[in-house]
């Protein structure tokens, strides 16, 4: 249940921000920013926060906790964006003393859909590295503890809404998922929402 009211208010808290983008649309188009929504030739510099939440049986063990990364996108046509991007993932135990984290090294594709307006919804995918190390220690029995990090192959897929908030920043949130292949650790899923800000370069 607490788990829903985090969601719940992260996207109120997005849609409260991106409303008045809609709003602000004619104070800032005298500035150099495009009037369209045409990211082609734009380079982007975002940074972004928000919730991580383990699901399938990476959710048997951890708990949903904090996610926070950055990206650096260019435009290659007017509704497609290339990104590289590096964040981590944050993910409580059980028990006290457990606890996992994902390190994602992706890279990325976002498809724009031109709306006419200057809030646009967007939808993509990436492939990369995931960092991916889990520790538990149960403290009861000795010789059962179990602390280990390996690197894997994952992927990702996600969609979100976007738009201006001033002249060269832009304001966005969105949801993703994303699995991580597994060798001595177990597959990892988990959802983020993330929030984030953007800065035309």
């Amino acid at each position: 249940m607490r788990r829903i009211l985090l969601y719940l208010l992260l996207a109120a808290a997005v849609l409260a921000v991106a409303a008045p983008a809609q709003a602000q649309h004619r104070r800032y188009r005298d500035y150099d920013r495009p009037r369209s929504s045409s990211v082609e030739g734009q380079t982007i510099a975002t940074i972004h926060l928000g919730l991580s939440s383990p699901t399938g049986d990476f959710d048997t063990f951890f708990n949903s906790g904090l996610g926070f990364g950055g990206s650096i996108a260019y435009g290659v046509s007017r509704s497609v964006l290339l990104s590289f991007e590096l964040s981590h993932h944050d993910f409580g135990g059980e028990l006290p003393r457990d606890d996992a984290s994902v390190t994602p090294m992706t890279f990325n594709a976002a498809y724009v859909f031109p709306t006419g307006g200057s809030v646009v919804p967007w939808a993509g995918g990436g492939i990369g590295a995931y960092g991916h190390h889990e520790r538990i220690e149960d403290g009861i029995s000795p010789g059962v503890d179990f602390d280990d990090s390996e690197t894997a192959f994952g992927y990702n897929l996600g969609a979100g809404i976007g738009g201006p908030i001033a002249r060269r920043t832009l304001l966005g949130g969105g949801f993703r998922f994303h699995h991580v292949d597994g060798d001595r650790l177990l597959e990892a899923n988990f959802w983020t929402f993330q929030v984030g800000l953007g800065f035309m370069l």
